[in-house]
């Protein structure tokens, strides 16, 4: 059996009790995982446990939620024969590289498919949560993964600007390798709604947009981890932060948006999809919800999951707008 691990992706941990007045500011939110190695060529990018797209093999998905183990057995049943390629791409004036890497499925499917962009959550990298997130999005589409900065297998501070640099970076790459035949999906998980979100908005080949386990803003975010014992300061949110809405960002999105939320979920409770769901409605959407009895890091293990994908992906235009 091998073993695949699919990391906890939390936000920033708020602690509003020791800290009843304070600023939110791009430190709490991009948190670096600083990892004990760090590529230096591509020839030493890979993803832990990419060898399962090479040929069918059973193996376990292991992750810890909340510091609870927890295994997942896929069988040679299960198998989807694809190949793996990693890259760097330079994101900023810095020369810091992004490390990224592209699931492709072989051989690729007559029909067009689209390309995935996986945003994940606080704290992911490629390497350690890579197959994890590529395995319920490969069926549907390849999937390009990246490393945020300071982050995994991509080098710089975890700043604002280099994020802002690095998912400009990340968006002209997924673009040029959808090339003209097939959309571009994006997918953000958590802090990765936010990302992703931005890249949607801005790009021209944007087939569909999935929003998981996230909040509309950080203030909602703040908001919702006071505790309620706390009637007086809380946390304020940074300006340069404050004007990143996810329904202020997809007020003018035409592609269908869906938004995945966990009923059990005490990172982001799902309340805060909820109010995404209806600031989208509100603005005349094409969005859909769907909660799942999980956690924050859990959906993609729901029952019904598969079968959410499945309309969603088979309800997208053939053509991007």
């Amino acid at each position: 059996m091998r073993a695949v691990r699919l990391i906890a992706l939390p936000v920033a941990a708020f602690f509003l009790a020791a800290c009843p007045s304070k600023t939110l500011t791009a430190e709490d939110v991009f948190v670096p995982n600083e990892p004990s190695f760090v590529a230096e060529t591509e020839a030493d990018l890979y993803i832990d446990g990419e060898e399962i797209y090479a040929a069918p093999s059973a193996y376990t998905l292991s992750f810890e939620i909340l510091g609870a183990p927890r295994e997942v057995s896929v069988s040679r049943a299960d198998h989807v024969a694809a190949s793996v390629e990693h890259g760097f791409a330079t994101y900023n004036q810095a020369g810091d590289r992004l490390a990224w890497t592209l699931i492709s499925r072989t051989p690729q499917p007559e029909a067009p498919r689209p390309l995935i962009v996986m945003c994940g959550g606080n704290s992911f990298s490629r390497y350690s949560a890579g197959v994890g997130y590529s395995l319920p999005a490969i069926e549907h589409g390849d999937v390009l993964l990246f490393d945020y900065p300071g982050t995994g297998d991509t080098k710089g501070e975890a700043t604002l600007a280099n994020f802002e640099a690095a998912s400009d970076t990340v968006r002209g790459l997924a673009e040029e390798t959808a090339g003209d035949a097939r959309g571009v999906v994006f997918w953000g998980h958590s802090l990765g709604g936010f990302v992703c979100a931005e890249m949607a908005r801005r790009s021209p080949r944007a087939a569909g947009m999935i929003i998981e386990a996230s909040a509309r803003n950080l203030q909602d975010i703040a908001d919702a981890w006071r505790p309620w014992y706390i009637f007086f300061g809380g946390w304020r949110v940074d300006e340069a932060l404050a004007r990143y809405d996810i329904v202020d960002t997809l007020k003018g999105f035409d592609p269908p948006i869906l938004i995945l939320a966990g009923t059990r979920d005490r990172v982001l409770p799902r309340r805060l999809s909820s109010e995404i769901f209806a600031g989208l409605e509100a603005a005349g959407r094409d969005v859909e919800m769907v909660s799942f009895e999980t956690g924050h890091n859990t959906i993609v293990l729901a029952a019904g999951f598969d079968g959410v994908m499945d309309r969603f992906f088979e309800g997208l235009s053939a053509t991007p707008n």
